[in-house]
């Protein structure tokens, strides 16, 4: 059915009566709100992500510094730990081997008194090398950090020495007063004449058992060795003979340093690899420090501690130590205590470490590291002190 119109209507009020519906949108003031409300919502987000980046950086950092310094720890802690293996026996109270005139030859070529400088930052490391188990050198690395010597011998044989029977001695072998089941084909040999001490290598074809004779021959033999003539060892009697190691438990004579790139390295005296070049240990280390244990009374206890200097004077210094013979002065250290300052590896835009670090404290011998500037402070660092007890020196009677 359809809607009736009233008579009285006109088109145009139809018209009139129909409403249009108004337009919906924004107004200028709710546009204005709403874009400042999303831009303090980027602005709290980009906050947050900068903050989670910057918190993930700092964490990085930080755990690299921490596996820097654990990881030098370490490897100090174990190779320091073993000075003066094999070669730390006494007699009648002395320290039979320390500070004896080192000569070794490496393929009839003489590498130690060594001819020339080391490498840096060895530069300054005495070229004609007394035995030591442990030497501290202050200040003569990179960035006055200290650079350390260490030696050690790897037989296995706690030490054992062996006397040459006097006269024994030809160009090519020697006599000992005792069996040599211990010594070994390629054995590397530390021979003692009254302070003038050889390395010599065993023969690739010798078979130690009931025999006394010892026969040389090999990379590092020679009959004539420095200023040690092999034929005239044990001529007037006293000479000594002591297993160092092989090819499958190296010796390590070693120096110890930080170069100018932040690195830790060593230089191997002995050139058993063949090299006369430095190894990288390990990255990110700004300084290095040491201090000596000193046992005075005899007891095999640290009694104080010492910072050694280069004075001739000082009795702990390089010259006093190895500069002559002072077997007594190298047996009364017992122990070191080492300081290291590491970085992470990651540059941050602003300064975040201190300037130095005050090391030493705790034993009484506070000194401050390397100072720091520029570039090096926008690194994250961190410093660490540990103890080595010398075993080899320890109950050595």
């Amino acid at each position: 059915m359809h809607s009736k119109i009233p008579l009285n209507c006109t088109k145009q009020s139809i018209m009139t009566d129909q409403r249009v519906s108004p337009q919906r949108g924004f107004t200028l003031v709710e546009l204005m709100v709403a874009m400042v409300i999303g831009m303090v919502l980027v602005l709290a987000i980009a906050t947050i992500l900068k903050n989670h980046a910057q918190g993930r950086r700092t964490i990085t950092s930080n755990n690299d510094a921490s596996m820097a310094a654990n990881f030098t720890s370490f490897t100090l802690d174990q190779h320091f730990r073993d000075a003066g293996t094999d070669f730390s026996y006494t007699r009648n109270g002395v320290a039979e081997s320390f500070g004896c005139e080192l000569n070794v030859a490496r393929a009839g070529a003489q590498i130690l008194p060594s001819t020339a400088a080391f490498p840096a930052p060895f530069t300054a490391v005495f070229t004609d090398q007394r035995l030591a188990p442990i030497v501290i050198y202050p200040g003569i690395g990179a960035n006055g950090s200290d650079v350390i010597s260490v030696a050690s011998g790897a037989s296995g044989l706690s030490g054992v020495m062996m006397n040459v029977l006097a006269k024994s001695a030809t160009a090519t072998d020697l006599r000992v007063n005792s069996n040599t089941v211990g010594v070994k084909a390629s054995d590397l040999m530390l021979l003692n004449d009254n302070g003038r001490c050889a390395l010599q290598q065993v023969a690739a074809s010798f078979t130690g058992g009931a025999t006394d004779r010892i026969t040389f021959g090999g990379t590092y033999a020679g009959a004539t060795v420095g200023t040690v003539v092999l034929s005239s060892v044990g001529a007037t009697g006293g000479a000594t003979v002591a297993n160092l190691g092989n090819a499958t438990s190296f010796p390590r004579f070693m120096l110890y340093g930080i170069n100018n790139d932040s690195e830790l390295v060593t230089y191997d005296l002995l050139q058993l690899n063949g090299l006369a070049r430095t190894e990288i240990v390990s990255e990110g280390l700004i300084d290095l420090r040491a201090v000596y244990g000193i046992d005075s009374d005899g007891d095999w206890a640290v009694n104080f501690w010492v910072r050694p200097t280069a004075a001739a004077t000082d009795p702990y210094s390089p010259a006093s130590l190895v500069g002559v013979a002072n077997p007594a002065g190298l047996r009364r250290i017992v122990a070191v205590r080492i300081g290291v300052v590491v970085r992470g590896d990651l540059i941050e835009a602003t300064t975040v470490s201190p300037e130095n670090y005050t090391m030493f404290q705790s034993v009484g011998l506070p000194m401050t590291s390397r100072t720091l500037t520029g570039d090096d402070l926008r690194y994250r660092t961190r410093s660490i002190e540990f103890t080595v007890p010398l075993r080899n020196l320890i109950n050595k009677s």
